[in-house]
C-alpha cells in the first residue's frame, strides 16, 4: 500500500470529524464516538506524516 501524504491524511481526518459531528447532531452517539476516534487516529497519522516530510526536507536541504 502506498504511503499517504500529510495532505491526504489531514483530509481524511477532517472528513471523519465532519461525519462524527453529523452523527452527533442526528443523535447517533455510538456512530459519533466511533467516527471521532477514527478522526483522532487519522489526525495523529497526519502529524506523523508531516514530521516525516519535514525530516526528508531537512535531510535534502530544502
Amino acid at each position: 500500500m502506498a504511503e499517504l501524504s500529510y495532505e491526504q491524511l489531514q483530509a481524511r481526518a477532517l472528513h471523519s470529524a465532519e461525519h462524527a459531528y453529523e452523527a452527533a447532531i442526528n443523535n447517533r452517539p455510538d456512530a459519533a464516538g466511533a467516527l471521532q476516534a477514527r478522526a483522532q487516529v487519522q489526525a495523529l497519522l497526519a502529524v506523523g506524516a508531516a514530521m516525516q516530510e519535514l525530516t526528508r526536507a531537512l535531510r535534502t536541504g530544502r
